[in-house]
């Protein structure tokens, strides 16, 4: 994970944690990261948000596994 870009932004760290959870699933390293002092005060992620990081090269197949074309759901 050289270069690292927000592929999304999350106002929960338990939404954030199941979208990184997802794409580990299917091979994508990701990274979590909140302001909110260790989760000490988890109260501070409705102000900061949670963004999850993936490299650089994997934006494009992470999005398509995050929103997945309707024809390909059947």
């Amino acid at each position: 994970m050289e270069h690292l870009v927000v592929l999304g932004t999350y106002s929960s760290r338990i939404d954030a944690e199941m979208v990184c959870e997802h794409l580990k699933s299917h091979g994508i390293n990701t990274l979590l990261k909140s302001d909110d002092c260790g989760g000490m005060y988890p109260q501070f992620t409705t102000m900061f948000r949670v963004k999850v990081y993936v490299d650089q090269d994997d934006v494009d197949v992470a999005m398509d596994i995050l929103n997945p074309d309707e024809e390909e759901l059947g």
